[in-house]
């Protein structure tokens, strides 16, 4: 089973224990639906935590959407706070 986004984010909300911050497109293409569901964490204990959870709760249910965690370190020159992500791969409800 592959879900959607609004699927995706009923299920992963409660999880995260939060709302996702935003969703991207993950081609370029505009007649794409594919997207990229975005959790934002500053600590990464919390967001290993999430994904496990996800990666579990998918699991059980026969769900095959793609979940990864990717982080991006602060840069004070930059002025870039970084943080750690969980993201998930879902077509547009």
């Amino acid at each position: 089973m592959f879900l959607n986004t609004k699927q995706v984010r009923a299920i992963v909300n409660p999880i995260a224990g939060f709302g996702a911050q935003y969703t991207d497109k993950t081609v370029e293409d505009k007649a794409s639906k594919r997207r990229s569901i975005i959790w934002h964490f500053y600590n990464p204990t919390d967001a290993n935590n999430t994904l496990k959870q996800v990666q579990i709760t998918f699991a059980k249910m026969g769900v095959k959407n793609k979940v990864t965690r990717t982080g991006t370190p602060s840069n004070m020159w930059t002025h870039t706070s970084g943080g750690e992500y969980v993201r998930i791969i879902a077509d547009i409800a």
